[in-house]
């Protein structure tokens, strides 16, 4: 179970200012490359590793939420504090957006879908995957799907290696 905050990673995050995907706001940033939650850059990679193998090829994922700022978007609570906070997780690409809109599911402003339901992790093939990651590190985790790399990096988003 990762529970800690790391040092430094091979990570970029991004502000969620729309910058350029090009030039991420920190690289290797000694101040929390790696999403809260995770004990280690070893651990971040672990979880990394597994997730990556299992997405569609073109799916890049990125971390967002508390994870990323450190404090819960809806109550301003840091994380981990007074409960157990959970990952936040985008999933970016045109290939499984557009599957979730074949599906009929609701977007957001046209580029976001989700958190998603159990029903629609299990009509997207993602629910064995959000099972195994929720067990590796020990708290849930939650998928939201973006149309694009860009549009999920309006959001403070930490890459995934």
């Amino acid at each position: 179970m990762f529970v800690g905050v790391g040092g430094t990673a091979s990570a970029l995050v991004y502000n969620g200012q729309g910058n350029d995907i090009k030039r991420p706001l920190q690289v290797d940033a000694p101040e929390n490359p790696i999403p809260h939650g995770f004990n280690s850059a070893e651990d971040f990679q672990q979880f990394g590793s597994l997730l990556r193998s299992e997405l569609p090829e073109g799916t890049q994922p990125l971390f967002q939420g508390s994870a990323v700022t450190g404090r819960s978007y809806s109550t301003g609570k840091p994380f981990d504090v007074g409960r157990q906070s959970d990952f936040d997780l985008a999933l970016a690409g045109p290939d499984l957006f557009g599957k979730a809109k074949a599906l009929n599911l609701k977007t957001k402003d046209g580029t976001r879908i989700g958190p998603l339901s159990a029903k629609n992790l299990e009509d997207l093939g993602l629910s064995v995957l959000q099972s195994q990651l929720s067990g590796l590190a020990g708290r849930p985790v939650e998928f939201m799907l973006f149309d694009s790399i860009e549009s999920a990096l309006k959001r403070p988003s930490i890459w995934v290696p």
